[in-house]
């Protein structure tokens, strides 16, 4: 078992707590070289482009055309860090049929466990505006699949992958950033992620928005993609299965099961790194503040266990 999938209480192991982020290079910070032209997606580490051009956006740029916030496609912040993606998720039927889309993808860290659960998501705002490209619709369906292998499709053929979680609504907003998720069981040992809109074009809601905008398509940029192994994903809580909730202050709640029992807490990044350990008792640690004011901006995800039990929650720095 991997360091970030379990605790050991007492000298008893503890039931599979939330593993850490399978995804490599989850907010496309690090990069082999600074981006200078649109459609260099495959710069950033481990990320390969599998259809179109999708486009690689840091802060590192000097130019205004791929960089963070100010690019050639907009304004965005990224939502943590110095780095972020985009793609486009929807192209006007009267160029190529419409079925234009861009996808990113990247090997994951392990394969996924057939009858796990985990928890994919990601976050997602709209591309509008932009002084070069100005995109002139929004639409639905940018999201996630998976394969047991790499994929690669050319940009005109219709879409021949399925997705495991898309975002139905218009994606509108280009202000802020969206967070896309929902809960998966594993049906096959997956070992690629890939990140797009996989929607067939017929089932594509899109909207005009921009009638002075010269990009007759929708844009989505993409930051923070997880896919972590959470057996609690979906569950509503209950005595085998505690309720743990860290709100924006980093205050926690927890129901706990059997009172104040020992319990060790850790805090981890989405690289899977400790950033915190301590041991305290339920009762204790109940609307406690975490100890997380030296970590860096960004998600973060808390375990905590006993001998019998194991939770954990996300929560954003």
């Amino acid at each position: 078992m991997s360091r970030a999938l379990g605790f050991v209480v007492s000298g008893l192991a503890v039931w599979q707590a939330c593993g850490q982020n399978l995804v490599p290079n989850p907010g496309f910070e690090i990069y082999a070289n600074c981006p200078t032209n649109p459609g260099q997606g495959g710069v950033f580490a481990q990320w390969m482009i599998a259809r179109g051009s999708p486009d690689c956006y840091n802060a590192c740029d000097t130019t205004n055309m791929l960089g963070v916030p100010y690019s050639w496609i907009g304004y965005q912040p990224a939502f943590s860090g110095d780095g972020h993606m985009g793609v486009a998720t929807y192209l006007d039927s009267n160029f190529w049929g419409g079925h234009i889309r861009e996808f990113l993808a990247v090997e994951l860290l392990e394969p996924l466990q057939i009858g796990e659960s985990y928890l994919l998501s990601f976050r997602a705002a709209a591309g509008l505006g932009g002084p070069v490209a100005s995109p002139m619709y929004v639409s639905n369906g940018i999201g996630l699949a998976f394969r047991t292998a790499f994929f690669s499709q050319s940009s005109a053929e219709p879409v021949t992958i399925n997705p495991v979680l898309a975002y139905s609504p218009l994606l509108s907003d280009s202000a802020t950033w969206t967070l896309v998720e929902d809960c998966f069981t594993a049906d096959s040992a997956y070992t690629h992620l890939f990140v797009g809109n996989f929607l067939p074009f017929g089932s594509v809601s899109f909207q005009l928005v921009d009638t002075s905008g010269n990009n007759p398509c929708s844009y989505a940029y993409v930051d923070e993609v997880t896919v972590i192994l959470d057996p609690t994903c979906g569950s509503t809580g209950g005595a085998e299965i505690p309720e743990l909730s860290v709100d924006a202050h980093g205050t926690m709640t927890i129901q706990c099961p059997d009172g104040a029992v020992p319990l060790i807490a850790e805090i981890w990044d989405l690289q899977g790194r400790l950033s915190a350990r301590w041991t305290t008792e339920a009762t204790s640690l109940n609307g406690s503040r975490l100890p997380c004011d030296h970590l860096p901006k960004g998600i973060y995800v808390l375990h905590v266990a006993s001998s019998k039990w194991r939770a954990c929650a996300r929560f954003l720095r």
